[in-house]
């Protein structure tokens, strides 16, 4: 049974935390990962997605854009 602070209403989108937690994990780069939701004034709500990596991989806006296009697909 789901609850309803498992999904994230963003801009007439309804986005489950847990699949996108899980399509992070899939990723070489992610060793744990958790999503939250977080306020935008113009979208009313975003994802939010904090990720621990996995040895060998650096923090930095290449991964966060590589890890981006990773869970958009």
């Amino acid at each position: 049974m789901g609850r309803s602070d498992d999904v994230i209403l963003t801009s007439g989108y309804r986005i489950g935390t847990f699949e996108v937690e899980n399509a992070l994990v899939e990723h070489p780069a992610v060793a744990e990962s958790t999503v939250v939701s977080g306020q935008d004034k113009i979208r009313g709500k975003v994802v939010k997605a904090f990720a621990v990596l996995s040895p060998g991989y650096e923090a930095g806006e290449v991964t966060v854009r590589k890890l981006q296009g990773y869970v958009k697909k």
